[in-house]
């Protein structure tokens, strides 16, 4: 049985949430796209699947746990460090995007002020998780 590869969407503001998602649908059919509302049900479900996403796109600011800090959750847990992440935030000064990076975020960017700057960010997010798609897998030796 082949399962589609996932895309994760994580964002605590329902609108971002819904013009990411119809973004993502609308630029691709290659890619399961699964929304999560809270960091909470995000953390809930990462935690317990068995198959890991492709990719992780997720707002900074968020009630309970911030991006930084499911980065960090997820870098420190063997099964779910090499999970890619593109971190979206209103304020993405030059300071938090290095902080990212260096804890380990593929790519982190402004949240756009229109629906066509989401499409443009949905693109990118779908040419990204195919060139990640089809990246050899690391192993640690």
């Amino acid at each position: 049985m082949h399962t589609q590869p996932t895309i994760l969407i994580v964002d605590d503001d329902p609108d971002d949430l819904m013009f990411i998602q119809e973004g993502l649908e609308s630029a691709t059919q290659d890619f399961q796209i699964l929304p999560f509302q809270s960091s909470e049900a995000f953390i809930d479900y990462i935690g317990s699947t068995t198959i890991l996403p492709v990719l992780v796109v997720m707002d900074y600011n968020m009630p309970k746990w911030n991006a930084e800090d499911i980065l960090v959750k997820m870098k420190s847990t063997q099964r779910l460090a090499s999970v890619k992440t593109f971190i979206l935030s209103t304020g993405m000064s030059p300071e938090l995007k290095q902080r990212l990076l260096s804890l380990g975020a593929h790519c982190c960017i402004a949240k756009p002020a229109s629906l066509d700057g989401y499409k443009i960010i949905a693109n990118d997010v779908i040419e990204l998780a195919t060139n990640l798609q089809h990246q050899p897998t690391k192993t640690s030796g």
